[in-house]
């Protein structure tokens, strides 16, 4: 976890700023990653789950006393497992935000934008000769 405060001060040259302090672009008030693992004693299965989100973030510095843009706090939660069944043979299935989270960015607390990526689901398999 990490825990942090920023803050970007306009210079004399800065163009226009709406807010001459505030939050650096992109710095969250705090990011949490946690993943939990698995390897077999035999070495023919691994799985993890990963778990990440970020706190509200600066996107877009405001100009000319336009509000300042904001991406909301995001959670994924990922899942992949592994099956190595000879040394030269690998499977892999991933599922990716299982949580059907969706992208937001706001303006003075509206939403301006909203994007709903999706789960995503991908399956993979590898043959060195």
């Amino acid at each position: 976890m990490t825990v942090q405060d920023s803050e970007t001060v306009a210079g004399a040259n800065a163009d226009a700023p709406t807010n001459n302090v505030r939050p650096a672009s992109g710095a969250s008030d705090y990011i949490m990653n946690f993943m939990l693992g698995y390897d077999s004693v035999s070495g023919i299965h691994a799985a993890s789950i990963v778990y990440n989100i970020f706190g509200e973030r600066l996107y877009v510095a405001g100009r000319n006393e336009s509000f300042d843009l904001y991406e909301q706090p995001f959670q994924s939660l990922d899942v992949t497992y592994t099956w190595y069944p000879a040394e030269q043979f690998v499977v892999k299935l991933k599922v990716q935000n299982l949580l059907d989270e969706h992208i937001e960015i706001t303006r003075a607390d509206v939403p301006v934008f909203s994007e709903k990526p999706g789960m995503a689901l991908a399956a993979s398999v590898k043959y060195d000769f």
